[in-house]
């Protein structure tokens, strides 16, 4: 097989891939399931909202993050829609993406609605494709 033949179908396991660990996240997170969360995300990821109330820095750092979230929401159900995935030229192992995202989460009794967007970059080692940041941009959550 040719050369771009072959990083053509990279590409294509790669974004099926990145697609999949998107869709691991929701689980995770309507599912508290700490675990696979903590698999997502590589050694040195970082987890910031835009308007910087939740930061998380190095993987221990992420996980007590999402662990003070889960403590003061119920239930949580998040939605992706369309993701745009942008490989990098100069590395086959980086790509950055945008996913947009309906959630809803109940929490201190009141039922939460929000749409946002995430600003994530991948990386992948050992084969397994995993979350280098995520940055949480809220359109609205009300």
């Amino acid at each position: 097989m040719s050369e771009d033949i072959l990083r053509r179908l990279d590409r294509i396991e790669s974004r099926f891939a990145i697609l999949e660990i998107i869709s691991k996240y929701c689980k995770a997170c309507d599912d508290r399931d700490v675990p696979l969360l903590r698999s997502l995300f590589t050694e040195d990821a970082e987890v910031h909202s835009a308007d910087g109330m939740m930061t998380g820095i190095g993987l221990d750092g992420i996980m007590e993050m999402y662990r003070t979230r889960f403590e003061v929401l119920d239930i949580s159900v998040h939605w992706t829609h369309d993701t745009i995935i942008t490989f990098d030229e100069t590395d086959a192992d980086r790509a950055t993406g945008e996913v947009f995202c309906h959630a809803e989460a109940h929490r201190n009794g009141q039922t939460l609605v929000g749409s946002l967007r995430y600003e994530d970059a991948y990386r992948r080692g050992d084969g397994v494709w995993k979350f280098s940041r995520r940055v949480l941009k809220f359109l609205y959550y009300v």
